[in-house]
């Protein structure tokens, strides 16, 4: 008899803060923006009361061709708009940090 193995929440504890429209599997840029999200949660001093209450929808990258730089951009649930303007400055840096090379712009989600 075989049984199938599926890591649940408690082997991977940073995908609670990715949540994704349809159910797909996370990229991996968007794995490891939930990992970073879920450290600095657990480490940060001034982020960690905030974080708790927060989670992302997607993470796309992009490229300026013309200026040769790369950017990350990061949605989040339209209910935490005023959550995020708090901490924005911080949070924005310290993904910077983790992620160098990339400029990182937060941007509010919402269904139309």
């Amino acid at each position: 008899v075989s049984v199938l193995y599926w890591p649940s929440m408690s082997y991977l504890p940073h995908l609670g803060k990715l949540r994704k429209l349809k159910r797909e599997n996370p990229s991996e840029l968007e794995s490891e923006v939930a990992r970073a999200l879920y450290d600095l949660e657990m480490k940060h001093k001034s982020l960690k009361t905030v974080l708790p209450r927060f989670h992302i929808n997607t993470v796309r990258e992009v490229e300026s061709e013309r200026y040769s730089k790369k950017g990350m951009i990061v949605f989040y649930p339209l209910r935490y708009v005023m959550l995020v303007r708090s901490v924005q400055r911080t949070l924005t840096s310290e993904l910077e940090k983790r992620f160098p090379g990339r400029t990182v712009c937060l941007v509010a989600q919402r269904p139309i």
